[in-house]
C-alpha cells in the first residue's frame, strides 16, 4: 500500500504530495495494489514452482538445466533456509 502522510488534518501521498490518501482516486486504485501485493510475493514463487514441477522428469536433459537450472539452484538454496528455520 501507499504511504500517506497527514497534514493540517488531509492525508497525502507521500510519493506524491498533489494526490489525498483515502479519496475515490485512492480507492480506484486499491484492487490493483492488492493484487500486486499477493501476485509479486506469492505468485512468482508458485510460477517458479509450477515450471520446475513441469520439468521435474527432465531435468537431467543438459538443454533443460541450461534453461531452468537458475530456478533450480535458488529454489534448492530456499529450500535449505526453510528447512533451518524449521
Amino acid at each position: 500500500m501507499h504511504v500517506c502522510k497527514k497534514i493540517e488534518g488531509v492525508y497525502y501521498l507521500l510519493e506524491d504530495f498533489n494526490i489525498k490518501c483515502y479519496d475515490q482516486r485512492w480507492f480506484n486504485y486499491l484492487p490493483f495494489n492488492i493484487a500486486s501485493i499477493v501476485v509479486y510475493p506469492i505468485g512468482i514463487p508458485l510460477m517458479f514452482f509450477y515450471v520446475l514441477w513441469k520439468h521435474r522428469l527432465n531435468f537431467r536433459r543438459p538443454d533443460i538445466r541450461a534453461q531452468l537450472g537458475f530456478l533450480y539452484d535458488g529454489s534448492k538454496f530456499l529450500y535449505l533456509i526453510i528447512m533451518r528455520l524449521i
